[in-house]
């Protein structure tokens, strides 16, 4: 494996944002970065990365059977015990999974070390599987790089026949995510084109747009049942903790920058209302499909749990 130091190409913001890939930069930084690439041989691609990929999701697969039937297993895990009969109950039925990343650690000879399966909100898989072949073909296209060099990157199509083997004659599905998270939106529209290539036809509903008939369905804003949805939405509980981290670097500083503390302040203040205003929302929509006792009864189980965990 060996480290290329590289020039960013001079237009790689306009061609990022001709494509949709409108959040190249974070907190005023670039969160897209070509001043570094990494060459790869054959072996340590297919020999080291790709088969420790496998294998780690194999086990992790293993992990979930042994977890489904151990409730102390799916407490250490910190799954809601509400939960526990629903996550089983997928399990068993062996409901499919689109896609998930691995983040490794690997310096090109020891064995890739695992940080991170993320296979719930993965993000980062847009610009892996569209704009950066389109920086490779640029780069091969000016000469930067040599004629027939290869990524190791077949995304987008296994992402589009992996719709095709979920649903192989096609349909409906729904996809959701937080309407104004800007990288998890255009994350979904990106998989919308996936899906619609694929033979289905794609709709997106807003996460807060999801409601809930009297039957215990769950539709969308004008009323159709989500059979089948992919979606895609941080929790508040990881941006409340980038937000910590965030404060405690900027409390540690060697200088103090009121301006950042304050900054980071309201936006945890945001991450709190937004949280808020979810959970009451929440109750509300529970409250419309329970009748009068079973209102008492889940507030009252509720004040109970609540109590136990501040008192």
């Amino acid at each position: 494996m060996r480290r290329l130091k590289l020039t960013p190409r001079e237009d790689w913001q306009a061609k990022a944002e001709a494509v949709g890939f409108t959040y190249h930069h974070s907190e005023h930084q670039p969160y897209w970065d070509e001043s570094v690439a990494y060459a790869f041989t054959l072996a340590q691609v297919e020999d080291h990365l790709e088969a420790a990929a496998l294998e780690l999701h194999d086990l992790a697969l293993d992990l979930v059977d042994d977890v489904v039937r151990d409730e102390a297993l799916l407490a250490r895990l910190a799954i809601p015990e509400s939960h526990w009969d629903f996550v089983a109950a997928s399990w068993r039925n062996r409901e499919p999974t689109l896609y998930g990343r691995f983040d490794f650690a690997y310096d090109g000879g020891a064995p890739p070390k695992l940080y991170e399966y993320n296979a719930d909100t993965p993000t980062s898989v847009y610009e892996a599987a569209t704009f950066q072949w389109l920086w490779l073909e640029d780069l091969i296209a000016s000469g930067r790089l040599p004629p027939g060099t290869d990524q190791f990157n077949s995304l987008y199509e296994k992402l589009r026949d992996r719709f095709t083997i979920l649903f192989p004659n096609g349909g409906f599905v729904h996809f959701a995510s937080d309407a104004h998270a800007l990288e998890d939106r255009q994350t979904v529209r990106f998989l919308e084109d996936l899906a619609a290539q694929g033979g289905l036809e794609p709709k997106f509903v807003a996460m807060d747009q999801i409601g809930l008939t009297a039957d215990g369905a769950f539709v969308d804003q004008d009323g159709l049942i989500l059979q089948a949805a992919f979606k895609d939405m941080k929790g508040f509980h990881g941006q409340r903790v980038e937000n910590r981290k965030a404060m405690e670097a900027a409390m540690q500083a060697p200088t103090i920058d009121a301006a950042r503390i304050e900054q980071i302040r309201a936006e945890q203040m945001k991450i709190a209302d937004a949280s808020s205003k979810r959970f009451t929302q929440a109750l509300v929509d529970a409250g419309n499909v329970l009748n009068a006792s079973q209102r008492q009864a889940f507030f009252k189980a509720w004040g109970e749990r609540h109590g136990k965990r501040h008192g």
